[in-house]
């Protein structure tokens, strides 16, 4: 877990003294990033959503649909849910997330940081020390790689000592590096062994990764372990009823046997070995730049308009058909028709759209602006913006709204000439000292309709992103705003899945 944060200040000086949620309170990050389905990744996702951080999560996505003695499913389950964005390491959790409903906005498939360090891995594999099969009276391809260490498999004494045995009876010299609590267990049963299983201490990383790649099967429930062995080229068998990575099962590289003992024995018997499998371990993890990808992504995500935000958080979702509170309709879509059309019967000059914060909803209200013949001027004070105003994509964005505008001012005179610039238009600058701001709507139902509108009345300006903040009523309905957007979601959602 670390902070995304454009704060100079270090984190870890308080890791030591303060709960997880104190310390965000005192960073208070521009957005969270938590990686894979731990316990503190889900504890760092609901501290996230309490204190209305943005969440971004790596390894988004991934899934067995099964939650029985899998909490990792259920930390994976709620940290997606609860992101404004999830970076997949497969093709197929961007599947499963589509398919849960997320929206294109919120899914970004970047490759999996672990094939970044398998191939890393590699190549210092080539120069540094590291254990090898001699090393244990083993020979090259000639042995099984054995990692067995979830609770399901290990705390049973039957179903444990059934997978153990059918190691120890195996056609395979079998290499077992012991996890602390699988040696507990085995030293309370009196259990050791007397065949081909070997019991060695715990490896250091470089170490396992030299024997894994020089096994001729691995025996695996670590699901990290199953799928460095699919990046090897190498077979697994895997005793447990299910397995995250199908792309190894289908490609005849795993096999799922459960815990039965005579399955594990077949599977040693009969396992395919090893084949060239780097286009397909590409194709559906990357090509060993998940970490660049990672950090453009992030980049990004803090250069957009809006950081989350309250969003289309289902891509189909109907909005009007939720309940509202009678009193909460002063910010909403059909109050801002009619303050358009009042200010354009008034002939007052144009309402200020402010998107120092958020781009958000902006373009849907000057289309709504447009549409009822009112005037309405784009605003930007770069100086405290919610995006970064330099981002080529950001000036697009602002571009891209001024066309519909009347107008596009700033607050800097040195912004203003870097974004006429930009867009070959020019840009004013503009303060306003006197200006009837739409904060007052938010304690006062009747605002909309109170509000003095006229040629001599000072500017109302509008911050796109509080508008629209209640569900949309029959005005929206009517407009198909939101089913606009539905279908072009419809159609993203349509392309991935294909």
């Amino acid at each position: 877990m670390l902070w995304v944060s454009a704060r100079a200040t270090s984190s870890i000086r308080f890791a030591k003294c303060y709960p997880l949620r104190e310390i965000i309170e005192v960073e208070r990050p521009n957005a969270l990033l938590v990686y894979g389905d731990t316990n503190s990744t889900i504890a760092g996702a609901i501290c996230a959503g309490h204190l209305d951080i943005p969440l971004i999560h790596v390894e988004g996505g991934e899934r067995l649909y099964r939650r029985s003695a899998m909490p990792e499913e259920v930390n994976r389950v709620v940290t997606d849910h609860l992101s404004s964005l999830c970076l997949a390491s497969s093709r197929k959790a961007v599947r499963y997330l589509a398919r849960e409903g997320f929206g294109p906005d919120r899914v970004q498939f970047v490759g999996d940081p672990m094939y970044d360090i398998f191939k890393l891995s590699g190549e210092l594999l080539e120069t540094m020390p590291a254990k090898q099969p001699d090393d244990f009276g083993l020979e090259a391809d000639g042995y099984a790689l054995c990692t067995i260490h979830r609770a399901e498999n290990t705390d049973v004494k039957d179903t444990c000592l059934d997978i153990l045995e059918a190691l120890d009876q195996g056609p395979l010299p079998a290499l077992l590096p012991a996890h602390p609590r699988l040696m507990h267990r085995l030293n309370d049963w009196a259990w050791a062994p007397k065949g081909n299983l070997r019991l060695v201490d715990p490896l250091g990383y470089f170490d396992f990764q030299s024997l894994l790649r020089q096994c001729a099967v691995a025996v695996t429930d670590s699901g990290g372990v199953g799928r460095e062995a699919f990046f090897a080229g190498k077979a697994a068998i895997v005793p447990l009823e299910s397995s995250a990575w199908i792309e190894a099962v289908e490609a005849g590289l795993a096999v799922m046997t459960g815990q039965s003992g005579e399955r594990i024995a077949e599977a040693l018997r009969s396992f395919n070995r090893h084949e060239d499998v780097t286009a397909l371990v590409e194709h559906n993890f990357g090509s060993g730049d998940a970490g660049s990808q990672i950090v453009d992504a992030v980049s990004a995500f803090l250069s957009a308009p809006s950081l989350g935000g309250e969003g289309p958080w289902h891509p189909v979702a109907r909005f009007e058909q939720l309940p509202r509170a009678a009193d909460a309709s002063s910010l909403s879509l059909d109050a801002f028709a009619r303050l358009c059309t009042r200010q354009k019967d008034a002939g007052a000059q144009a309402l200020v759209l402010d998107i120092t914060r958020s781009l958000s909803n902006a373009s849907t209200m000057l289309d709504l602006c447009r549409r009822l013949g009112a005037r309405a001027t784009l605003w930007v004070h770069p100086g405290t913006a919610g995006f970064n105003p330099l981002n080529e994509n950001v000036i697009t964005q602002i571009g891209a709204l001024a066309e519909i505008a009347d107008g596009l001012a700033t607050s800097d005179q040195n912004y203003a000439a870097y974004l006429g610039e930009k867009l070959r238009r020019k840009v004013p600058a503009i303060t306003f000292s006197v200006v009837q701001d739409d904060s007052a709507a938010e304690g006062d139902k009747g605002w909309v309709d109170k509000v003095e509108i006229g040629e001599d009345t000072p500017p109302i300006r509008i911050r796109p992103w509080a508008w629209s903040a209640v569900p949309v009523g029959d005005f929206e309905s009517e407009l198909q705003i939101f089913d606009v957007e539905r279908d072009a979601h419809w159609s993203t959602l349509r392309e991935k899945l294909s």
